[in-house]
């Protein structure tokens, strides 16, 4: 029997996947979803046709629906790819979809009577906590040493997570930023650090995650609040892949809720703000209107704001509206590979080394390391090229620089800068056609997701993993027992025996002790009451267990 493999194309977070025998080497082809290679182009239907789909899996399935989050227009046109594959099943994933957002899935990608499958969002052993502080440098020190494991801190901007890994270091807790504003090969460095246990804590912003499954994390900290609870969700609930007892805190400033319920207006503002970003940006680019159709311009956020005079959050809020209503695409975070094919006849390829001598290894690397390098342009990496080669990095950049002007090859340099992308052509300011109706229809909608994470932090009364389970629509939710406000809750229904009991075992612990041999220092009815309150101290860390699982006192 020949030996099969899976062919899977990428379309952002879409993966249309077939499968064919004969292949030996799995083969994964990337298409990102835009203007220029979209697909619904009659050059990829073209290549679609030519493959034999048996499904359509979509993850991340949210960012079909704009009463989502996470809200991308690019998604909508995967319900016109359908037509091109009728038959072929599909598949819809999302871990942090209400029931509303549920339902508009559904609907958006035309799905008729479809199977769902929902588990719960009770998640065990995570514990889910919030503390009210006045600043957060003292805190976050004291809950990592608390702790055991590695950690994530999310933070509210790019410059905090400097702040915070060079506080946590002067602090002796290995620490590291990562946020879109590092180059790819930093960001790689920094989480590989992090996922090889090199670096304890990654200061982060919400930049990072996606995809992250690193079973150790023990600690998910959060320095401000998201903008809504299935954003906190999946980020909290990056801790504790490994079942075991883990904690996602919320730290909250005494500005935070006052900042969520401005929030609204600054994420959608007025329409007139809209149309002058909009027509500054042309100015920027210098792109007349009626032009601009799929071309992708470099874009300095801060030169933007300085020379015509906006504020850098303004600018980005309505960047984030032009692409959702589809005039423009903004990648904070863009990395294109570089790319190179020769351009020199074949039959002159033997003499190139006689020719260019100083080229010859970067040569011989190119052709040996790229099948098809000769036909047509292929991704290449220069990292990769150095490895192999034993040039350096910027060496390798220096002489593809010098072949290109040579005539030999036709190469595109890597692109690591945010990227404004035209989806249309231009339109004057004037014109820009905004659809008001869901414009203020999807500020209703974020208006009350800002509503349900307030809830989230004045609640003092509610199990917090109820909250959340209520709020993505389950009817069964119970209280988890050790969030915060159930472990307050206990404390305050203890009988009059609870200080008695700690004190008890305070003085039991002076050395690290087994939880049996605790237990044999209490009579038969104090026992359950005494595990009640060893859970209770447990959950506030005053007692901490080690690996081999001794008890002590802190």
């Amino acid at each position: 029997m020949k030996p099969t493999t899976r062919l899977t194309i990428r379309l952002g977070f879409t993966q249309i996947i077939s499968w064919g025998s004969g292949f030996y080497i799995p083969a994964v082809l990337a298409v990102p979803i835009s203007a220029s290679l979209a697909i619904t182009t009659e050059l990829f239907l073209d290549a679609l046709s030519q493959m034999k789909v048996c499904l359509l899996a979509i993850d991340e399935a949210h960012c079909v629906s704009q009463w989502g989050y996470d809200f991308r227009p690019a998604y909508l046109r995967i319900a016109e790819l359908r037509k091109h594959l009728p038959g072929v099943p599909l598949i819809a994933l999302t871990a942090s979809a209400t029931p509303t957002v549920r339902e508009d899935i559904v609907q958006q990608l035309k799905m008729k009577q479809p199977e769902r499958f929902v588990n719960s969002f009770y998640r065990s052993n995570l514990r889910y906590r919030l503390k009210k502080a006045d600043a957060t440098d003292g805190i976050l020190v004291e809950l990592l040493k608390k702790s055991s494991g590695s950690a994530i801190v999310y933070c509210s901007s790019r410059k905090q997570t400097h702040h915070i890994a060079q506080w946590l270091q002067l602090h002796h807790i290995s620490a590291a930023p990562y946020h879109a504003g590092l180059t790819q090969e930093e960001r790689n460095q920094h989480q590989e650090d992090w996922i090889n246990d090199r670096v304890r804590v990654m200061a982060a912003t919400n930049a990072f995650g996606m995809g992250i499954d690193k079973p150790n994390v023990r600690l998910v900290i959060h320095l401000s609040a998201p903008e809504c609870l299935e954003h906190y969700y999946q980020e909290a609930g990056r801790a504790g892949r490994d079942e075991q007892p883990a904690d996602a805190i919320l730290i909250v400033l005494p500005n935070q809720v006052k900042r969520l319920q401005e929030l609204a207006d600054q994420k959608f503002p007025d329409v007139e703000s809209i149309k002058k970003i909009y027509g500054d940006l042309a100015g920027f680019f210098q792109l007349p209107a009626g032009s601009g159709e799929g071309q992708s311009f470099d874009f300095d956020l801060s030169l933007f704001c300085t020379r015509f005079h906006h504020q850098p959050i303004l600018v980005m809020n309505v960047l984030e509206l032009l692409e959702k209503e589809g005039h423009l695409r903004y990648q904070s975070s863009i990395y294109r590979p570089a790319q190179l094919v020769f351009t020199i006849e074949r039959n002159l390829l033997r003499s190139l080394e006689e020719m260019y001598p100083a080229y010859a290894n970067l040569l011989q690397t190119l052709l040996r390391t790229y099948p098809g390098i000769l036909d047509y342009k292929v991704n290449i990496y220069e990292e990769q090229i150095a490895r192999l080669s034993g040039i350096p990095s910027a060496t390798v950049r220096q002489q593809l620089k010098k072949i290109a002007e040579l005539g030999l090859v036709n190469y595109r340099a890597a692109i690591d800068t945010p990227q404004i992308q035209y989806l249309y052509n231009r339109a004057p300011a004037a014109d820009l056609h905004i659809d008001l109706d869901r414009y203020f229809a999807r500020k209703k909608a974020f208006a009350e997701r800002l509503q349900a994470m307030i809830h989230y932090i004045n609640n003092e009364q509610t199990c917090r993993s109820k909250m959340l389970q209520v709020y993505f629509g389950e009817t069964t939710a119970t209280d988890c027992g050790h969030c915060d406000v159930c472990t307050s809750r206990k404390k305050k229904t203890v009988d009059n025996g609870f200080e008695q009991r700690v004190n008890k075992i305070q003085s039991l612990l002076q050395s690290p002790q087994t939880i049996e041999w605790l237990m044999t220092h209490f009579s038969e009815e104090e026992k359950q009451p005494a595990l009640e309150t060893l859970q209770y101290l447990l959950q506030e860390q005053r007692v901490l267990q080690n690996r081999e699982g001794l008890l002590h006192f802190r």
